[in-house]
């Protein structure tokens, strides 16, 4: 099952709840998923090959990822359940561009593939990393915004933290992180927190 579709499994016992207390629920948020987004910019020695990402999910979420992935009950995923956790619940989510809305020279960059995939556990929040693999020359700019364009998933990039570098030593980085009201979207006409990278020898 993927992503939108493991949460709806938990959905209804929470839409019962509503209906049963008279709360209408026609207006209601529309997140049902929320998760923290950190991009490590991975470099070597032509520049960029690469963004890390670290998605940090609610309490929720994480409780069914566990329940449904987790098979020997230890709290942690195993190579063999992780594998599976990728097939059923990550895979999926190449037919959204794994949220990715990334900008390279100013010409958007489709995300298609990414690699490195894991899943684990860090304290109680369940998380997922993976590695968006880009070849990006000093002196071009980078942007990348982590967004559900449908609202289901709501990500929060922390604007004080959501930037992490690695192997960057050989470059002069200057990054910004902030709401970007031009890739405003939905009737709720959510502002996504954009990165802005640029880098140079």
């Amino acid at each position: 099952m993927g992503l939108r579709r493991t949460v709806s499994r938990g959905l209804g016992a929470v839409l019962v709840c509503l209906c049963l207390v008279g709360m209408p629920t026609r207006g209601m948020a529309h997140p049902h998923v929320f998760a923290t987004n950190i991009a490590t910019f991975e470099f070597d020695a032509k520049g960029v090959k690469g963004i890390r990402l670290l998605w940090h999910f609610d309490e929720m979420f994480g409780s069914l990822l566990l329940e449904d992935y987790d098979a020997d009950g230890d709290g942690a995923f195993s190579p063999a359940e992780q594998k599976v956790l990728k097939s059923e619940a990550f895979d999926n989510l190449k037919n959204f561009g794994y949220f990715s809305h990334l900008s390279i020279g100013g010409q958007p960059h489709k995300v298609t593939d990414v690699q490195d995939f894991t899943a684990g556990v860090d304290g109680a929040e369940v998380f997922y990393s993976f590695v968006i693999p880009c070849r990006v020359a000093p002196g071009t700019d980078i942007s990348l915004a982590v967004f559900d364009p449908e609202y289901y998933v709501d990500f929060y990039t922390p604007e004080g933290a959501a930037v992490r570098l690695e192997n960057a030593d050989a470059y002069s980085v200057t990054s910004k992180v902030a709401p970007n009201a031009d890739i405003s979207f939905s009737t709720w006409l959510i502002t996504p927190t954009e990165i802005s990278l640029r880098f140079s020898r």
